[in-house]
């Protein structure tokens, strides 16, 4: 977390709105909205001045009449002495204005960079600002080498991301400043009298949300009349701030990034992964398909060499590389920042681009045994304190002999010169690479077409358990009567940030903030599937909170379109066989199945979308006019109603 984002948590604490410029700048604002700046660096330099010259500052303290005891605790009059006293050092001249007509201001965004770099808890500054001898003192000796990248981040801001793209646009200097500041300015003052947990439009980074909220600013007069005397000028910034969205945050995290698209020929499949490549693309600047690879998979297919390649010793030792293995690995330098022997320092996740690897026909073979090598591993994937770990896809240790090392080095050499890499990044990825083995980057998402025929192979739960599965005709159907019109928008994917879930992070979650309503569903939900072979474990459950973290719905209604779907993708693909199979218990003479259960408990799980013509959010699709939502039937009552039509004709399964 930068200090931006602990600012933004504490907002709730005592409402003072914070935001980064350039990543130097803090602004932050007092209670009548007027924004006030000083930069990361000057902070430290009162923090450290504190420390030093802590017996001038206290004896300033003790001379002005005072409401509290304390010197950690504020009260205006002695703590605008001591701003004056510290405007005298060269370093903190700003302290004279900002610490006289902005005292309590001040003292906020000093209490929270203490608090930010002790990781002590921010709370009122009347009980205790944290400028106590302790609390400064565990401050000093985390302040980090670069001020700026660890407390801002380093990374251009959505504002500075939207000024660049104006730029682009070609639109003057002048425009540029109304579309960006003045617009967006009016439109925070509105929203936030009616929206007050929205900190402003640039805090914004889910597309729907930001659609929402700007499309709410047509309900207020004020905007409307400011619009009339602007001729339109604040609208028009806005409408661009849009444009700019759907580019730049049209995207949804998904909680795993394996998934399987299974349909009919002709729906898009292999189309729909292109494209969500070509997305990415465009939001990363990135060549045209540069960050999408397409591999048929083969009948023939039978053990993982088949997509990792194999060592050979035909003709001297050497490695046969392929496609999979070569793309695994330009995901991996995209993903990267530096490397040595040791570790790989990870990009910030934000600032890397998902790379697309498209398995054409997934299941022509076996997935199970071609695949078993990436079956394991993508469980070993780990989110740690904002650090990346995963075991090897490609094993170093399988390269015992000198011949095989020596073949091993000559793969890396092969690969890192086809990726054009810089001499100095090289060598460190190349010593790290030989001596801990390829692993499965973060960004890397994998995607498999899927067709269920008399030509294909079925899918094991161990598969079903590691992927999300899509019924492509559900998710995404083909509308014919839209075909000159333009299908509604598919919202671009890119790869999950978390691979388990705290309870941490499900706070910023309103529908759910500890998870409990979720994990209270899935146990319900479980006890359908008691003593049969579907019964979810643990791994379920914690990809129902990814899901539900990653959605972050903000009502009852979106929150069940969560669990509707993750019935969809992990619940009812695991679901196949005939009655007896199927079979829970004997009732009145019928027979009750495990889909008969599943079918009343769900009527009152989802009781708000399960009735028939009731409406629920689609969360992977918006209107092609871009308004705010887009509404579909619950998907899962509508298949457990086809699986249990499959099972009157004998067996039952879920797929199309």
């Amino acid at each position: 977390m930068n200090f931006y984002d602990f600012c933004i948590e504490q907002k709730n604490i005592d409402n003072q709105h914070v935001s980064i410029k350039n990543s130097i700048v803090i602004d932050f604002s007092n209670s009548n909205g007027k924004s006030f700046s000083i930069t990361p660096q000057e902070i430290i330099d009162f923090i450290k001045a504190l420390d030093a010259h802590r017996t001038e500052f206290e004896a300033e303290h003790k001379k002005t009449p005072e409401r509290m005891p304390f010197f950690n605790q504020y009260e205006e009059k002695s703590y605008r002495a001591i701003y004056r006293l510290a405007s005298q050092y060269p370093d903190l001249k700003s302290f004279a204005s900002l610490g006289g007509s902005q005292t309590k201001e001040l003292t906020k965004i000093i209490s929270k960079m203490i608090c930010f770099l002790s990781k002590e808890t921010y709370q009122d500054i009347k009980i205790d600002s944290h400028f106590d001898t302790k609390s400064v003192d565990k401050a000093i000796k985390k302040i980090p080498v670069n001020i700026n990248k660890t407390l801002s981040g380093n990374k251009k801001t959505i504002k500075n991301n939207f000024i660049e793209w104006l730029q682009k646009k070609g639109l003057s200097e002048k425009s540029i400043y109304s579309y960006s500041e003045n617009s967006i300015d009016l439109a925070n003052a509105i929203i936030r009298k009616t929206h007050p947990e929205i900190d402003g439009i640039y805090t914004l980074t889910n597309y729907k949300k930001i659609i929402e909220t700007c499309s709410s600013l047509e309900h207020s007069d004020e905007w409307i009349q400011k619009n009339v005397n602007g001729n339109g000028m604040y609208k028009a910034g806005i409408n661009k701030f849009i444009e700019f969205s759907k580019e730049y945050f049209y995207f949804s995290i998904i909680p795993k990034p394996f998934i399987l698209l299974a349909g009919i020929s002709g729906t898009g499949k292999t189309r729909f992964v292109r494209e969500q490549a070509a997305a990415a693309a465009v939001k990363f600047n990135l060549p045209e398909k540069s960050n999408y690879c397409l591999v048929p998979v083969r009948p023939d297919w039978h053990e993982p060499s088949d997509l990792l390649g194999y060592l050979t010793h035909i003709n001297g030792t050497r490695y046969n590389s392929t496609l999979f293995l070569k793309f695994v690995v330009k995901a991996l330098i995209a993903a990267t920042e530096h490397a040595s022997e040791t570790e790989i320092i990870w990009k910030d996740p934000d600032d890397v681009p998902p790379y697309w690897l498209c398995l054409d026909e997934m299941n022509l073979a076996p997935v199970e045994q071609y695949f078993a090598d990436y079956l394991s591993v993508i469980e070993s994937r780990e989110w740690k304190d904002n650090t990346y770990r995963c075991h090897p896809l490609l094993s170093a240790a399988q390269f015992s002999s000198e011949d095989a090392q020596a073949a091993y080095k000559n793969l890396l050499n092969e690969l890192l010169a086809e990726a054009q890499v810089e001499d100095g990044f090289r060598d460190g990825l190349q010593a790290y690479l030989l001596k801990n083995g390829i692993p499965l980057p973060f960004n890397l998402i994998v995607a498999g077409t899927v067709n269920m025929d008399e030509t294909t192979h079925g899918f094991s739960r161990k598969v079903l358990d590691r992927a999300l599965s899509f019924d492509f005709g559900e998710f995404f159907p083909n509308n014919f009567q839209q075909y000159f019109d333009g299908q509604p928008s598919v919202l671009p994917l890119t790869f999950p940030r978390l691979s388990s879930v705290s309870k941490d992070d499900l706070k910023n979650v309103a529908a759910d903030t500890e998870g409990n309503l979720s994990i209270n569903f899935l146990e319900t939900v479980n006890r359908c599937l008691k003593n049969t072979p579907f019964m979810l474990a643990f791994r379920a459950l914690n990809e129902l909170l990814l899901a539900v973290e990653a959605a972050k719905p903000d009502n009852e209604l979106t929150l069940l379109a969560v669990w509707d779907d993750f019935l969809m993708q992990k619940v009812l693909p695991r679901i196949e066989g005939d009655q007896e199979k199927l079979f829970r218990k004997e009732q009145d003479g019928q027979i009750i199945t495990v889909l008969d259960e599943l079918n009343t408990v769900l009527a009152a799980q989802l009781n708000l979308i399960w009735p028939d013509g009731t409406e629920r959010p689609d969360l992977f699709r918006v209107k092609a006019d871009d308004t705010p939502e887009m509404i579909v039937w619950c998907r899962s009552k509508a298949k457990i109603r086809q699986m249990q039509h499959k099972l009157n004709s004998g067996f039952t399964s879920f797929w199309p």
